[in-house]
Protein backbone atom coordinates (compact mmCIF):
# COMPACT_ATOMS: atom_id res chain seq x y z
CA UNK A 1 0.00 0.00 0.00
CA UNK A 2 0.81 3.40 -0.74
CA UNK A 3 0.42 6.15 1.66
CA UNK A 4 -0.39 9.71 1.98
CA UNK A 5 -0.87 12.56 4.14
CA UNK A 6 -2.66 15.65 2.99
CA UNK A 7 -2.05 19.33 5.21
CA UNK A 8 -2.41 22.79 5.18
CA UNK A 9 1.32 24.80 4.76
CA UNK A 10 1.86 26.19 8.06
CA UNK A 11 4.17 28.47 9.50
CA UNK A 12 7.44 26.76 11.29
CA UNK A 13 4.77 24.05 12.27
CA UNK A 14 5.31 21.68 15.48
CA UNK A 15 7.40 18.43 15.86
CA UNK A 16 4.50 16.12 15.19
CA UNK A 17 4.10 18.13 11.48
CA UNK A 18 7.31 16.52 10.35
CA UNK A 19 6.63 13.17 12.21
CA UNK A 20 3.78 13.02 10.16
CA UNK A 21 5.80 13.84 7.00
CA UNK A 22 8.04 10.95 8.00
CA UNK A 23 5.45 8.60 8.65
CA UNK A 24 4.35 8.32 5.14
CA UNK A 25 5.05 7.96 1.59
CA UNK A 26 4.09 10.97 -0.14
CA UNK A 27 3.37 14.17 1.89
CA UNK A 28 0.97 16.56 -0.01
CA UNK A 29 0.88 20.50 1.18
CA UNK A 30 -2.58 21.70 0.83
CA UNK A 31 -2.39 25.50 -0.62
CA UNK A 32 -5.73 25.36 -2.46
CA UNK A 33 -8.01 25.75 0.47
CA UNK A 34 -9.67 28.82 1.72
CA UNK A 35 -7.40 31.18 4.19
CA UNK A 36 -8.28 31.36 7.93
CA UNK A 37 -7.11 34.20 9.28
CA UNK A 38 -5.09 33.67 13.25
CA UNK A 39 -4.93 30.07 12.52
CA UNK A 40 -1.44 27.96 11.77
CA UNK A 41 -1.39 29.38 8.48
CA UNK A 42 0.51 32.25 9.51
CA UNK A 43 1.31 31.99 12.87
CA UNK A 44 2.83 29.76 15.44
CA UNK A 45 4.13 29.82 19.39
CA UNK A 46 7.76 30.16 20.50
CA UNK A 47 9.01 29.76 24.26
CA UNK A 48 10.01 33.22 25.91
CA UNK A 49 11.39 33.64 29.85
CA UNK A 50 7.79 34.06 31.19
CA UNK A 51 5.36 31.99 28.74
CA UNK A 52 5.07 30.71 25.51
CA UNK A 53 3.91 33.63 22.43
CA UNK A 54 2.80 34.09 19.14
CA UNK A 55 4.98 34.94 15.76
CA UNK A 56 3.08 36.31 13.56
CA UNK A 57 3.07 36.83 9.25
CA UNK A 58 1.29 39.65 8.56
CA UNK A 59 -1.31 39.70 5.13
CA UNK A 60 -2.94 41.97 3.14
CA UNK A 61 -6.55 42.14 4.07
CA UNK A 62 -7.15 42.71 0.61
CA UNK A 63 -5.97 39.19 -0.50
CA UNK A 64 -8.56 37.50 2.03
CA UNK A 65 -11.01 37.74 -0.73
CA UNK A 66 -9.18 35.44 -2.87
CA UNK A 67 -10.16 31.87 -2.61
CA UNK A 68 -7.06 29.97 -2.12
CA UNK A 69 -4.39 29.83 0.44
CA UNK A 70 -1.41 30.47 -2.06
CA UNK A 71 -3.21 34.02 -3.27
CA UNK A 72 -2.52 35.69 -0.24
CA UNK A 73 -0.27 38.14 -0.18
CA UNK A 74 2.18 39.30 2.60
CA UNK A 75 1.69 43.03 3.89
CA UNK A 76 5.05 45.08 3.08
CA UNK A 77 6.88 42.60 1.09
CA UNK A 78 8.02 40.72 4.04
CA UNK A 79 9.60 43.24 6.03
CA UNK A 80 7.73 41.47 9.28
CA UNK A 81 11.02 38.57 8.99
CA UNK A 82 13.29 40.84 10.79
CA UNK A 83 11.49 41.34 13.58
CA UNK A 84 10.65 37.80 13.62
CA UNK A 85 14.46 36.87 13.33
CA UNK A 86 15.13 39.35 16.47
CA UNK A 87 12.31 37.76 18.73
CA UNK A 88 13.82 34.22 17.60
CA UNK A 89 17.68 35.12 18.51
CA UNK A 90 16.43 37.07 21.76
CA UNK A 91 14.84 34.15 23.26
CA UNK A 92 16.72 31.14 21.80
CA UNK A 93 20.53 32.84 21.69
CA UNK A 94 21.57 31.00 24.73
CA UNK A 95 20.20 27.65 24.23
CA UNK A 96 22.34 24.53 23.83
CA UNK A 97 22.13 24.62 19.92
CA UNK A 98 21.49 27.65 18.73
CA UNK A 99 23.40 28.94 15.66
CA UNK A 100 21.19 31.32 14.15
CA UNK A 101 19.91 28.34 10.83
CA UNK A 102 16.31 29.80 11.54
CA UNK A 103 16.52 33.21 11.15
CA UNK A 104 19.01 33.21 7.72
CA UNK A 105 15.83 30.93 6.65
CA UNK A 106 13.23 33.34 7.04
CA UNK A 107 15.32 36.43 6.13
CA UNK A 108 16.29 34.90 3.22
CA UNK A 109 12.77 34.45 1.82
CA UNK A 110 12.01 37.59 0.99
CA UNK A 111 9.03 36.46 -1.62
CA UNK A 112 5.47 38.67 -1.30
CA UNK A 113 3.10 35.69 -0.57
CA UNK A 114 2.00 33.42 2.32
CA UNK A 115 3.25 30.20 1.21
CA UNK A 116 6.20 31.61 -0.19
CA UNK A 117 7.88 31.38 3.31
CA UNK A 118 5.45 28.70 4.61
CA UNK A 119 6.26 26.28 1.76
CA UNK A 120 9.96 26.35 1.52
CA UNK A 121 10.39 26.39 5.27
CA UNK A 122 8.76 23.04 5.91
CA UNK A 123 10.99 21.60 3.00
CA UNK A 124 13.82 23.05 3.94
CA UNK A 125 13.24 21.98 7.69
CA UNK A 126 12.17 18.38 6.94
CA UNK A 127 15.22 17.89 4.53
CA UNK A 128 18.01 18.69 7.32
CA UNK A 129 15.69 16.23 9.85
CA UNK A 130 16.91 13.97 6.98
CA UNK A 131 13.23 13.66 6.19
CA UNK A 132 12.98 11.46 2.94
CA UNK A 133 9.63 11.42 1.62
CA UNK A 134 8.28 14.08 -1.37
CA UNK A 135 6.55 16.79 -0.68
CA UNK A 136 4.53 18.15 -2.97
CA UNK A 137 1.90 20.68 -3.55
CA UNK A 138 -1.84 20.66 -4.32
CA UNK A 139 -1.80 23.08 -6.64
CA UNK A 140 0.40 21.68 -9.05
CA UNK A 141 -1.96 18.32 -8.87
CA UNK A 142 -5.28 20.31 -9.92
CA UNK A 143 -7.45 17.81 -7.90
CA UNK A 144 -11.13 19.15 -8.16
CA UNK A 145 -13.97 18.77 -5.08
CA UNK A 146 -14.29 19.89 -1.65
CA UNK A 147 -13.36 18.95 1.83
CA UNK A 148 -13.17 14.79 1.83
CA UNK A 149 -13.70 14.44 -2.02
CA UNK A 150 -10.86 17.36 -2.69
CA UNK A 151 -8.55 14.34 -0.22
CA UNK A 152 -10.32 11.61 -2.16
CA UNK A 153 -9.04 13.09 -5.63
CA UNK A 154 -6.18 13.83 -4.53
CA UNK A 155 -5.01 10.50 -3.33
CA UNK A 156 -6.34 8.88 -6.80
CA UNK A 157 -4.17 11.15 -8.75
CA UNK A 158 -1.32 10.10 -6.67
CA UNK A 159 -2.04 6.75 -6.93
CA UNK A 160 -2.73 6.24 -3.00
CA UNK A 161 -4.64 3.76 -1.34
CA UNK A 162 -3.98 4.14 2.07
CA UNK A 163 -4.89 7.82 3.62
CA UNK A 164 -3.77 8.95 6.81
CA UNK A 165 -5.84 11.45 8.84
CA UNK A 166 -4.79 13.17 12.25
CA UNK A 167 -6.98 12.06 15.15
CA UNK A 168 -9.30 15.06 15.24
CA UNK A 169 -10.64 14.21 11.58
CA UNK A 170 -11.70 10.98 13.19
CA UNK A 171 -15.72 12.08 13.63
CA UNK A 172 -15.90 13.25 9.87
CA UNK A 173 -13.82 10.57 8.56
CA UNK A 174 -16.02 8.36 9.69
CA UNK A 175 -19.23 9.95 8.45
CA UNK A 176 -17.98 9.61 5.29
CA UNK A 177 -17.87 6.48 2.54
CA UNK A 178 -15.87 8.23 0.02
CA UNK A 179 -12.68 6.87 0.44
CA UNK A 180 -14.04 3.53 1.02
CA UNK A 181 -16.55 3.88 -2.34
CA UNK A 182 -12.95 4.21 -4.16
CA UNK A 183 -11.04 1.56 -1.90
CA UNK A 184 -8.60 3.54 -0.50
CA UNK A 185 -8.38 2.75 3.71
CA UNK A 186 -7.90 5.35 6.42
CA UNK A 187 -5.67 4.86 9.30
CA UNK A 188 -4.73 7.70 11.63
CA UNK A 189 -1.80 9.44 13.30
CA UNK A 190 -0.70 9.84 16.57
CA UNK A 191 2.08 11.66 18.05
CA UNK A 192 3.16 11.14 21.31
CA UNK A 193 4.84 14.13 21.93
CA UNK A 194 8.48 13.74 24.32
CA UNK A 195 10.10 16.37 26.67
CA UNK A 196 13.41 17.81 26.54
CA UNK A 197 15.05 20.82 28.24
CA UNK A 198 14.26 23.63 27.33
CA UNK A 199 15.32 27.38 28.40
CA UNK A 200 13.72 29.69 30.48
CA UNK A 201 12.29 26.96 32.63
CA UNK A 202 9.66 24.22 33.00
CA UNK A 203 8.93 22.65 29.81
CA UNK A 204 5.98 23.76 27.37
CA UNK A 205 4.82 21.37 24.44
CA UNK A 206 3.50 21.75 21.03
CA UNK A 207 6.10 24.92 20.45
CA UNK A 208 7.46 25.49 16.75
CA UNK A 209 9.96 22.74 15.09
CA UNK A 210 12.62 25.35 15.93
CA UNK A 211 12.29 25.14 19.69
CA UNK A 212 13.02 21.74 19.77
CA UNK A 213 16.27 21.94 17.17
CA UNK A 214 17.56 24.68 19.06
CA UNK A 215 17.75 23.03 22.34
CA UNK A 216 18.32 19.74 21.52
CA UNK A 217 19.96 19.76 18.09
CA UNK A 218 18.83 18.28 14.43
CA UNK A 219 20.28 14.64 14.97
CA UNK A 220 18.23 14.34 18.52
CA UNK A 221 15.50 16.00 17.16
CA UNK A 222 15.22 13.84 14.04
CA UNK A 223 15.36 11.10 16.86
CA UNK A 224 12.31 12.83 19.07
CA UNK A 225 10.14 13.01 15.48
CA UNK A 226 9.89 8.93 15.59
CA UNK A 227 7.06 8.79 17.86
CA UNK A 228 4.59 8.75 15.84
CA UNK A 229 1.92 6.06 15.35
CA UNK A 230 -0.03 4.75 12.79
CA UNK A 231 -3.80 3.50 14.11
CA UNK A 232 -6.46 2.18 11.66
Amino acid sequence: MTSIAIMQPTYLPWLGYFSLIDAVDIFVLLDTVQFDRRSWQQRNRLKGPCASFWITIPVKKASLEDSGLSAIEIVDGGSFAVKHARSIELNYSRAQFYDGWFESQILSLPKNYLTGYTVPLIKNIAAKLGVKTPIHLASDIQAMGDKEELLRNICVKLECDNYIAVPGAKAYMLESRVFSDADISVSYFEFQHPTYLQCHGDFISHMSILDAVYNCGWERTAQLMKRGVLNP
